[in-house]
């Protein structure tokens, strides 16, 4: 799927004036070095236990790889996926996937904030999301979005541009998503 980098800020429901506050703020309620596993892999056990529920033949697959060279944490489901409007929101301050994820019957998530997403998001320099929903794969990095929300008020918004997925676990999947942070 191709499209033009965009400002998550943008998004109708992210509330452009306070942006960077509001993410200053989210960011400031972290304080374990864990978060970043935790908030990751919350977020990929929640969607393959949503497909799983719907569907008790699937075989739930969860990929954790810590790369030392690079720095980075990826974490691949291939859980319920994320359509392309989904991944883009999903990159927006606030922006809770747990609405989604909480339809039918009985669902129950890990964690309680609802804002995952945003610490995933602007915590780090480096975050990619790629998510694979009925035939459709979107990716999209945002860069220097920690530089940003630590910065000044005038300091210019990240933008979420495209980026190729070249992960050949996530590749493989019918459905599901990748999460990567390059931690510096």
């Amino acid at each position: 799927m191709t499209y033009e980098p965009f400002d998550p800020l943008d998004a109708p429901d992210a509330g452009k004036v306070g942006g960077q506050l509001t993410v200053r703020n989210i960011l400031r309620s972290y304080h374990s070095n864990y978060d970043l596993f935790a908030e990751a892999v919350q977020n990929a056990v929640d969607a393959v236990h949503a497909r799983w529920r719907d569907d008790v033949a699937y075989e739930p697959r969860l990929l954790i790889r810590i790369d030392l060279v690079k720095n980075s944490f990826t974490v691949i489901d291939n859980g319920v996926g994320m359509t392309p409007d989904t991944c883009a929101r999903a990159f927006a301050p606030n922006y809770s996937l747990k609405a989604a994820l909480l339809s039918g019957p009985s669902r129950r998530l890990r964690g309680h904030k609802g804002v995952g997403a945003t610490f995933l998001s602007y915590g780090f320099n480096l975050t990619q999301m790629s998510s694979k929903y009925m035939g459709e794969t979107w990716s999209g990095e945002i860069r220097d979005a920690r530089r940003w929300a630590d910065g000044t008020p005038e300091s210019k918004a990240p933008l979420v541009a495209p980026y190729t997925e070249q992960d050949q676990f996530f590749l493989s999947l019918d459905r599901g998503t990748l999460v990567r942070v390059q931690c510096d």
